[in-house]
């Protein structure tokens, strides 16, 4: 019988006394390494039951058959599987962080920041590196994100945004694009907030061929007063029209 046949009938009898709760203190150094020398070779068994066993530490020429477990047990695919795993957690991270990068350059204003004043309301915009000033507001209580144009003649909404706040269908009207003549249709927005100003009764029409955020148009604007500070676009409502 050669040497690695007896290796494993003695690792296999240390596993059946474990089971019938027979266990051995100790595992000759010599069964270790036949075991060890002939581990991952082609044309080889899998790797052996697994050996259940108190700890016992290493001395002498003997082992506990706890390590004879971790020392013929072959981590190949274990180690790519938990490697795998690993790479997806990081690439999930990696993506979740990247991704709250971008939108925070693209929407620096999504928690848009409100002074209060004894005469009026102002909020502070920053630009993002477009230069245009993008921010999350709310349209009757539902949040959304806008893009103030002051070269629209009113609040402008993709027809998938006025479908998701259940917007009401007033009049069909026809919008000059860049690209043409769109037709689309007037509704009104009950409230539209900019953190602490509240606008109310907002005529607002809606492009079917639109995409991207809100146009916040000169419908709402006018109600403001508008002035930029160090980049910055100051938006203030006095009291009177709150």
């Amino acid at each position: 019988m050669t040497g690695f046949c007896r290796a494993t009938l003695a690792a296999k009898g240390f596993a059946l006394r474990a089971r019938n709760d027979e266990f051995p203190e100790r595992v000759p150094l010599a069964v270790i390494a036949r075991l060890r020398s002939h581990r991952g070779k082609p044309g080889r068994s899998q790797p052996y039951p697994p050996v259940i066993a108190r700890r016992q530490s290493r001395r002498g020429n003997q082992v506990s058959p706890l390590f004879v477990f971790f020392m013929t047990t072959q981590p190949q695919k274990t180690g790519r599987g938990m490697l795998f795993v690993a790479a997806l957690l990081v690439l999930g991270l990696l993506t979740w962080f990247f991704s709250g990068k971008l939108d925070q350059q693209q929407n620096p204003n999504q928690q848009v920041q409100s002074l209060q004043h004894a005469e009026a309301v102002e909020v502070s915009l920053q630009p993002n590196r477009q230069g245009h000033y993008v921010f999350t507001g709310r349209i009757n209580g539902k949040d959304v994100d806008f893009l103030v144009d002051t070269g629209a003649t009113q609040v402008a909404l993709p027809e998938a945004t006025a479908r998701r706040l259940g917007l009401p269908r007033l009049a069909d009207t026809a919008f000059n694009t860049a690209n043409g003549v769109s037709h689309g249709y007037l509704t009104m927005l009950d409230t539209l907030e900019i953190g602490n100003i509240r606008l109310t009764d907002v005529r607002a029409g809606v492009a079917p061929n639109m995409d991207g955020p809100v146009l916040l148009g000169m419908s709402a604007l006018k109600q403001l007063e508008l002035r930029q500070t160090n980049e910055q676009l100051i938006l203030r409502q006095t009291r009177g029209t709150l």
